[in-house]
């Protein structure tokens, strides 16, 4: 296609023709390969630098990569391997026991083993693994050690975010209830928004305390400092006594209004970080039945309710759940090292290894100067296809290298090789970067040569209802629609079929009989609309409804064949 181009008359775009036509010449020269083969090469070409402390070569070139059937047995052994060890120690972890209790099932412990190996996996498609697992194990010792509720830092992050947007709303929302018409009474309104705005007056010194608790919390690390810790913890729901919340303050019902021009649904989702704070802390501030209108306004907020349970417990008893569950963690920290340790010295007798070995390798290559200036110089553009499915490790390797000269394409709608521990949020977190004008340029590909807009249309109808950042990591807004380059109506509106099964006993039709007559209706109406039988394809997921289905149709009158897909 480059060639077409060049050759074709374009006078007045002499300065493209020559690029292209320079990119033709570099084309023979080019690295043209995937992620594992440009890792086998960077091991082949300077794989020699890598050495022991004895200065002798680590890496054996007899060694093979496994295929996925012998890797599993390995992965296995080397899982039941390291369960074993523990059994043999010499003093019996309590909290491997009760790792075994947690996910065995009295007989084996196949399930625990499946659950390490799946952690393990995982973290071998990130760069630095083994200290990430140290850093893990660092910070569950800081925290043991000093007394820090590590969940609380999770808690105060959501709290956080309600109690800086209760701050923020707080003159609108005063301006917002003495704007809106709750009641037809003139006295009554006065009376209910007077109450309102004594809710929220209440709120603006308890929202001043929350945030003052919240940043002496976040400052405290030291050991001496853990009375301080423990008092701090207790001081969000004190606050609310101190600031006689507690029996004092009467809670006004919120209504909603089909009126959108009262103002009360304003009100309603202004009142959102009150209405949150006071359905999280009610025990504390003599609430026994959430007020009318207040589950409703927290919506707003979308707040994590079910981390009542810990604001409920007393500090010291969360300290100790959390020193139980820590030693869970490191107990199965443990697992995973001694199982990478058992998986190395089973791959060693049998001279094998992974690709996720052949990748690792090669970042420890390039960490070092001599690997990454040679390829630094070697590679003025780099070009990255399916980005959505590059895992961490991958992402790192190009890193070790590049020198922000890197284009990558992809679509993250498109990621479906999680299962093989692509990481879909590089994507999204290079792509919201770039878009903000970070480190690069971004270039949406909106438009889609290859299909008819009414198929377009259809896709964009489907995904826009079911593709949400929180359900899909992106939502399907006007930058991820399909959009055809013309616009023009161009074939046949797409349409689901559904076949519906009659109950058991009411018919001796089987379902794959009334899938094939379903299927030859649908044929016998794009023949009657003019197609061709040979415009028309069958797609099954499985070969054997599709050999039902030819015989049906061949029988009905429509010739068919099936074919093997490739």
């Amino acid at each position: 296609r480059i060639t077409e181009l060049c050759n074709e008359d374009r006078t007045k775009n002499a300065d493209e023709i020559s690029r292209l036509k320079l990119q033709l010449d570099k084309l023979p020269n080019a690295y043209i390969q995937t992620f594992n083969s440009f890792c086998a090469r960077v091991i082949k070409e300077k794989g020699y630098i890598l050495e022991d402390s004895e200065g002798k070569s680590v890496l054996d070139p007899s060694r093979i990569i496994l295929d996925e059937n012998e890797l599993t047995i390995v992965r296995n052994k080397a899982c039941t391997n390291a369960i074993e060890s523990k059994y043999k120690d010499d003093i019996l972890d309590e909290s491997f026991l009760t790792l075994t209790k947690m996910f065995g099932d009295g007989r084996d412990d196949v399930n625990l083993s499946e659950v390490v190996l799946g952690i393990f996996l995982k973290l071998r498609s990130l760069p630095d693994y083994l200290g990430l697992l140290t850093n893990i194990q660092s910070q569950i010792n800081e925290d043991d050690s000093t007394g820090r509720l590590s969940l609380y830092d999770i808690v105060f992050e959501d709290i956080s975010v309600v109690v800086d947007a209760g701050l923020a709303n707080s003159d609108k929302l005063r301006s917002a209830i003495s704007s809106a018409t709750f009641l037809s009474t003139p006295a009554s309104d006065k009376k209910k928004k007077q109450a309102l705005l004594d809710i929220v007056d209440a709120y603006d010194l308890y929202f001043l305390r929350c945030k003052k608790a919240m940043d002496e919390y976040a400052s405290l690390t030291e050991i001496d400092e853990s009375s301080k810790l423990k008092r701090t913890v207790d001081s969000l729901p004190v606050a609310k006594d101190k600031e006689g919340i507690s029996g004092n303050l009467k809670y006004e019902a919120l209504t909603k209004s089909k009126d959108i021009s009262d103002g009360v649904n304003t009100v309603n989702e202004l009142f959102a970080p009150i209405a949150t704070m006071a359905i999280l802390f009610k025990q504390y501030a003599n609430i026994e039945k959430n007020p009318n209108g207040y589950n409703g306004s927290a919506q707003y907020m979308a707040f994590p309710m079910d981390i009542r349970d810990c604001l409920d417990s007393e500090y010291d008893v969360l300290i100790e759940e959390q020193k139980r569950r820590h030693a869970c963690v490191s107990s199965l920290i443990e697992l995973i090292r001694r199982t990478d340790k058992e998986y190395a010295v089973l791959k060693d007798k049998i001279g094998g290894m992974d690709y996720s070995d052949q990748e690792h390798i090669a970042y420890k290559i390039l960490l070092l100067e001599e690997a990454y200036s040679y390829y630094r110089q070697k590679f003025v553009e780099i070009y990255i296809d399916e980005y959505q499915d590059n895992s961490s490790l991958q992402d790192a390797i190009v890193d070790e290298f590049s020198s922000n000269n890197v284009f990558r394409v992809g679509d993250v709608k498109q990621s479906i090789y999680k299962f093989r521990y692509a990481n879909p949020y590089m994507f999204i977190s290079r792509m919201n970067e770039y878009a903000n004008g970070t480190n690069g340029s971004l270039s949406t590909l909106s438009c889609n040569f290859r299909s008819t807009r009414e198929i377009l249309d259809f896709v964009n109808v489907i995904c826009e209802q079911v593709m949400t950042e929180k359900a899909t990591e992106i939502e399907y807004d006007e930058k991820q629609r399909l959009n055809h380059p013309t616009n023009e109506k161009s074939g046949f509106v797409p349409n689901v079929v559904a076949i519906e099964a009659p109950q058991k006993g009411e018919s001796d039709v089987t379902n794959i009989e009334l899938m094939c007559e379903g299927v030859r209706t649908q044929v016998e109406k794009f023949v009657s609309m003019g197609y061709e039988l040979r415009d028309i394809c069958i797609l099954s997921r499985k070969k054997k409804s599709l050999a039902s289905i030819s015989d049906y149709l061949n029988q009905s009158g429509f010739d068919s064949t099936v074919t093997e897909s490739k």
